[in-house]
């Protein structure tokens, strides 16, 4: 009897996880993807990485280790 009430209690959590998300994507229109949110930040340079071996050395284009 234990596990029916378990069952029952993970199902009605569920149902009620999707109403919550499906209310909170319906809440407000806005931008679809974050980067529609970055596209106005302001621009920073790259900075050298003081914690890397050779920090001294400025690569701005270089990847990362």
């Amino acid at each position: 009897m234990t596990r029916v009430w378990g069952l029952v209690a993970l199902a009605l959590c569920m149902a009620v996880g999707f109403f919550a998300v499906r209310a909170w994507r319906q809440r407000a229109p806005g931008p679809e993807t974050p980067a529609l949110w970055l596209s106005d930040a302001p621009h920073r340079p790259l900075e050298v990485r003081l914690s890397v071996p050779a920090a001294d050395v400025y690569r701005p284009h270089a990847p990362s280790r």
